[in-house]
């Protein structure tokens, strides 16, 4: 069966939580035969402190939305910030495209809600059920990412707002997730947060993202580490049963989430008329290799046979070099030049163009990559394979184990962040998010109340000046399941790499891009 799938425009979010209110998403049909989605909420406010949702933040499933009571204006979530941002995912989840509620916080300041999946429409007006509650908490699980950025998502679920069905744009199963984060579970005192991995990404993505390997966090795999969904979760029916599940664990609303393919850096991905290209990126297009002249988002006018002021065509085809830069500093991976042998420090340093800067990035199989400085031919390499936060990152000779095997994840792109409009002295701002000042658009490096002080033009440690979007990506060990991490969140150069559980800020994102 085919249905409408929704392309829903979740925005960028902090770790903190989710996406602001203020912004307006558009919702756009597409024809799909499951659900388009993009996800981005950061986090859902008590859940690390083992508290359901419908536990004492204002919020009753026993009650519709639209209700005082349902949803109580003035307290509870609709009191902060934060609690408004869970508000807006839960709406998205719960209601339909084309219905929305109204609420007010203590300030009777009034908030437009709007909903675009449907798994729980009942409760607009009534009680939100068993099945509504698992609909709405595999939802909401799905959209969470610790990064904060925009991710392209395919959902299948046996909600019938949602349906089975696959996406050639989507081919990798990342994982499924189920539960019940409305109440807690009387036999753990905390809500049931349930995922299992899908076959086609590093068994640390789905945790990853969802923050797990975080302290106080309820999010688990209930089969155990690193178990895949296959084999402990009931697959759909026959002609839909590789393409998700319909019960998990006693839960019969999993969703499971499909990815676009990973990045393909020794040979050229096929081009794409929806993706963002860095300069010198390269792509094949009707089997030539095209060579990007300018960072763009691609449209399908822009194809690289007809636009000679983006792309020309490869005339060196041999495995490129990349630099690696941090988004937090802009600088860049560096392995130190003094040291050529095995154990180089690795830092983050400006970009000079050193050998010591350049990286071959080459798959080794599995959706994992090694990645070797071009000059001591050396890979990068986590010490002793420690499973510490902190544990060194450095150089080593390539010998194929899982401390030197990287999993590279597109986590969204720079710049994609929610416009916010003009500055204000007295907006809360996320990472991410966007402003303009001064005919400057500039963008939000870390989360914070701002004040008549820190405007952006004067504040570069809380806004940078906004770029042309590139990708952004996380590096994490096959081994140690974390992130390369600068230390201390710095933007000073000699910082050195280390590995630290993935948290999406912006000292564990990084912009690829080709070098000559």
């Amino acid at each position: 069966m085919r249905k409408a799938g929704y392309l829903i425009g979740l925005g960028v979010c902090s770790l903190s939580l989710g996406c602001s209110e203020y912004a307006d998403r558009e919702t756009t049909e597409a024809e799909g035969a499951a659900t388009a989605s993009q996800n981005g909420l950061g986090d859902l406010n008590g859940l690390s402190s083992y508290n359901g949702l419908n536990s004492y933040n204002g919020l009753s499933v026993y009650n519709g939305l639209n209700s005082y009571n349902g949803l109580n204006s003035y307290n509870g979530f609709m009191g902060s910030m934060e609690g408004r941002q869970v508000i807006s995912y839960l709406v998205k989840c719960a209601l339909p495209a084309g219905r929305q509620i109204t609420k007010q916080d203590q300030n009777n300041i009034w908030y437009t809600y709007k909903g675009a999946i449907g798994v729980g429409p009942g409760w607009e007006t009534g009680a939100c059920d068993k099945t509504c509650q698992e609909g709405i908490s595999a939802c909401l699980m799905a959209h969470i990412n610790t990064a904060g950025v925009h991710i392209p998502l395919w959902l299948d679920s046996p909600a019938p707002s949602i349906g089975f069905g696959q996406s050639s744009d989507y081919p990798y199963q990342e994982g499924t997730y189920f539960g019940n984060l409305f109440v807690d579970n009387p036999a753990t005192g905390k809500p049931d947060a349930f995922y299992c991995n899908g076959p086609s990404f590093a068994t640390s993505t789905v945790p990853g993202r969802l923050g797990a390997y975080q302290p106080n966090v309820v999010y688990s795999n209930p089969f155990g580490t690193n178990a895949m969904c296959a084999g402990n979760c009931v697959a759909a029916a026959a002609p839909n049963q590789n393409d998700g599940f319909k019960s998990c664990k006693g839960y019969n609303t999993p969703i499971t989430v499909w990815r676009q393919p990973a990045p393909s850096f020794g040979a050229p991905a096929a081009w794409s008329s929806t993706a963002t290209y860095a300069l010198n990126q390269r792509v094949s297009y009707k089997n030539v290799n095209y060579q990007c002249l300018q960072a763009h988002t691609a449209n399908s006018y822009w194809a690289p046979d007809v636009s000679p002021a983006l792309w020309k065509v490869a005339t060196d085809n041999s495995a490129p070099y990349y630099k690696i830069c941090s988004q937090n500093s802009g600088l860049c991976l560096d392995a130190e030049i003094t040291q050529p042998g095995d154990g180089a420090r690795m830092q983050q340093w400006a970009y000079s163009g050193g050998d010591n800067q350049k990286w071959q990035i080459i798959s080794t199989g599995d959706n994992y990559f090694k990645l070797c400085a071009k000059y001591s031919g050396r890979c990068l390499d986590l010490d002793s394979g420690s499973q510490a936060n902190g544990a060194k990152i450095q150089l080593w000779s390539y010998g194929g184990a899982d401390n030197q095997r990287w999993a590279i994840s597109p986590v969204g792109n720079t710049g994609s962040g929610d416009l916010m409009g003009p500055w204000s002295a007295s907006g809360d701002y996320q990472i991410g998010e966007r402003v303009t000042y001064k005919n400057v658009t500039y963008d939000c490096l870390q989360t914070h109340k701002a004040n008549s002080y820190w405007a952006p033009d004067v504040s570069p440690a809380l806004w940078k000046v906004s770029a042309t979007p590139v990708p952004l990506f996380s590096i994490v060990a096959k081994m140690g399941a974390r992130s390369i991490d600068v230390t201390n969140h710095s933007q000073a150069n000699g910082a050195a790499i280390q590995q630290w559980y993935y948290t999406g800020e912006s000292q564990q994102l990084w912009i690829i891009t080709a070098v000559q």
